[in-house]
């Protein structure tokens, strides 16, 4: 239960401060593009901070029950944070912070070199770096066929995914994949259906693999036992 509390605590503290720095991000943004939305317009409420210190409290009871006290805890707990101030300013600006994705790879890279020789399964190291190599070529190939539909950003993010998720398991990543790409999906029809946006409107990606890489995290080998079949 300390474990728990614990966590939830220090997710709460690292979510304000993402939701502080998301805030002024945005802001820098805006300014330099002028981009104004939903997602802006919130940022400047009052209840957003708290907001997204409410997600990473959750977050880090998730986090806690998923992995207990292991290295892998803060890997995976540094990537949570970094993904949620991706899917925010993402939101709100169509763009993906270089620094944050740089960062989750710099930092967590060693965290998950450490934990995979503590676990002594340095093979989990080679299936991580195969996996983020493919994913990047992937989203490169999209990047270039798509003419904008992909972002950089997003190839960038689809590095992160694959490192993280590789170490966990190949089928991590195409899970995260196909539940980012059918919300994506499903969220591109809504606002067809409601015309909020038309077939040329552009749709930020970001949050949608951020979401398909949590969903992985906490339930990917269910999906991929039970619906998959793999």
């Amino acid at each position: 239960m300390i474990g728990y509390i614990s966590s939830a605590i220090v997710g709460a503290a690292v979510g304000m401060r993402r939701g502080r720095s998301s805030r002024r991000l945005i802001d820098r943004l805006d300014t330099e593009r002028n981009v104004i939305g939903d997602v802006r317009n919130f940022s400047q409420n009052q209840a957003f901070v708290p907001a997204v210190a409410a997600v990473g409290a959750i977050a880090g009871v998730g986090l806690f029950w998923r992995f207990e006290f292991t290295w892998e805890l803060f890997a995976f707990a540094l990537l949570t944070s970094a993904l949620v101030s991706q899917s925010i300013v993402d939101a709100a600006t169509h763009r993906l912070s270089r620094r944050i994705t740089m960062g989750t790879i710099l930092l967590g890279a060693p965290v998950l070199v450490i934990a995979a020789f503590i676990r002594e399964n340095p093979g989990r190291l080679v299936v991580s770096f195969l996996c983020s190599g493919l994913l990047f070529f992937v989203f490169l190939l999209l990047w270039v066929v798509s003419r904008g539909g992909i972002g950089g950003g997003d190839v960038r993010l689809a590095i992160v995914m694959g490192m993280y998720l590789g170490w966990l398991g190949a089928s991590y990543v195409l899970v995260a994949v196909l539940v980012a790409s059918v919300l994506a999906g499903l969220a591109a029809l809504l606002l067809l259906i409601s015309r909020r946006a038309t077939r040329t409107s552009r749709l930020a990606f970001g949050p949608y693999l951020a979401l398909g890489t949590l969903v992985s995290i906490f339930v990917g080998d269910w999906i991929a036992r039970v619906w998959l079949g793999i």
